[in-house]
């Protein structure tokens, strides 16, 4: 008797505490490749390991990211992030910034798909200035090297991420949401306060640009 009421009272305290924890927010994100057929493109599996990173960022937050590669799945639901990984040749009026990373359009309601373009030929060359060690960027062993650029890759997207879940074009101070990184940032773990947010952006999240529904349905 003592065992069952040992195990009852065990299965009340992780149900309280479960029904005490906020529920996981979902977010879908329409994933469009823009590469021509004349330029080098990202291998998958540094754009792999560009979505990892940005799972990594926004995961302690509660916020599952769902991954959708395809007009018909993006068609069905209301709102999310369509990222426009460029990679091909840039308009002119982008070609003189180039202390431009990304950036992103917010919808023109509170509740709707906001569109993010990443340019990656940029970060390449941002990445480019690191040193790891006595070593520059282009002396690197591969893996380390592409290592560097899928953070580059996936902080970025992470952080215009943040910009349509805030619904806010401000930054702050640290952390994610600050206005930019040196490339030295990127040689930091992303659990680090560098690229932490705040629990108190938590309840700044808008509700209706996150969907529990769809958190079965991510595709990679």
């Amino acid at each position: 008797m003592l065992h069952a009421l040992a195990a009852l009272a065990m299965a009340a305290a992780v149900a309280a505490t479960s029904s005490n924890q906020p529920p996981h927010k979902t977010l879908v994100v329409w994933l469009i490749h823009r590469c021509g057929p004349a330029t080098s493109c990202l291998p998958s599996r540094i754009v792999g390991s560009m979505q990892t990173e940005t799972e990594r960022i926004w995961s302690p937050l509660d916020v599952r990211l769902a991954w959708i590669d395809s007009v018909g799945a993006a068609a069905t639901h209301a709102a999310g992030v369509t990222v426009m990984l460029e990679e091909g040749e840039y308009p002119e009026s982008w070609a003189s910034r180039d202390t431009v990373l990304a950036a992103l359009t917010q919808p023109a309601g509170s509740c709707g798909w906001g569109v993010a373009h990443v340019w990656v030929r940029q970060i390449e060359r941002h990445t480019a200035l690191i040193r790891h060690g006595n070593q520059s960027f282009p002396a690197l062993p591969t893996a380390l090297a592409e290592t560097f650029l899928s953070r580059a890759l996936g902080r970025t997207l992470a952080h215009e991420i943040g910009h349509y879940l805030l619904g806010t074009r401000e930054h702050a101070a640290r952390g994610l949401m600050r206005p930019r990184f040196t490339p030295q940032d990127l040689l930091e773990d992303p659990i680090l306060p560098l690229y932490g947010l705040d629990s108190r952006d938590r309840a700044r999240l808008i509700a209706c640009r996150t969907d529990q529904d769809t958190a079965s349905h991510g595709t990679r």
